[in-house]
């Protein structure tokens, strides 16, 4: 009997996914799954991509286009400061 053939171009690890569920994508931005959540929803953060009536991922390049949006327009607020991942509000 012939082994199974690995595809190298098929990864499991989350961080070579290209759709990640909710909880990689709060690990990324070190943030809960509510918050998460609730960004989705007052439309704060990029939206899920809905699979089925249960499942939703987002695409991992977003996520990451996202944060590099955040992070390029992001000011220096000093060492003691915080950066929020929050809208940049315009105006």
């Amino acid at each position: 009997m012939k082994p199974l053939a690995i595809h190298p171009e098929r990864t499991t690890e989350p961080a070579e996914r290209l759709l990640i569920d909710v909880r990689t994508v709060a690990d990324l931005l070190t943030v809960s799954v509510r918050t998460i959540e609730r960004m989705v929803k007052n439309r704060e953060f990029v939206q899920p991509i809905r699979l089925n009536a249960r499942t939703v991922r987002w695409s991992r390049a977003a996520v990451e286009a996202w944060i590099a949006e955040r992070s390029a327009a992001a000011v220096d607020v000093g060492p003691s400061r915080t950066l929020s991942l929050l809208p940049i509000s315009e105006g």
